[in-house]
């Protein structure tokens, strides 16, 4: 399990995470999921609709502000996704990986690491906080129930780390 560190609490405050090799390699392939997903956002609906809350309860007018602002918002995420990667673009040190990162970077981390568990939420049919009270009863849905957990811990420690 990663484990985070505030290296400095002052104006510009600095973090370490560390992350084993194995934790790292599963970080890295959520852009690229999330990527597909948003340049071919038909192919998951609800997934798209979860990211991407409806603007207006009017169909007409829902359509009309996502022409409008739609390429844009899906844009930002994209760069967000590849902005993550680079973090993560350092070589091991050993069986361990060091990061040292501002907050805007702990921010970008809180913004992918919520797109996913989203995506995973809602591809496991979840849509309360009390999921980990029941875990799938489909077997081949448990891998991603498993990363689910993982990710909504990882997301803890790092609101913790900017909550103070």
């Amino acid at each position: 399990m990663a484990s985070l560190h505030i290296i400095d609490r002052g104006d510009d405050p600095h973090f370490r995470i560390i992350l084993d090799v194995g934790e790292r390699a599963v970080l890295q392939g959520l852009p690229e999921r999330l990527e597909t997903l948003l340049l071919h956002p038909d192919r998951s609906p609800k997934v798209i609709d979860r990211l991407f809350p409806p603007a207006h309860h009017d169909p007409d007018r829902e359509r009309e502000h996502r022409e409008l602002i739609g390429s844009t918002l899906f844009e930002e995420r994209r760069e967000s996704l590849k902005a993550f990667a680079a973090t993560l673009a350092i070589p091991p040190d050993g069986p361990l990986v060091t990061l040292d990162v501002d907050l805007a970077t702990i921010n970008l981390w809180l913004h992918v690491v919520n797109d996913f568990r989203l995506l995973l939420a809602t591809e496991l049919g979840i849509e309360d906080n009390d999921y980990h009270e029941r875990p799938p009863e489909d077997p081949d849905a448990y891998e991603s129930f498993v990363l689910l957990e993982h990710l909504s811990s990882l997301q803890y420690m790092l609101l913790e780390a900017v909550s103070g």
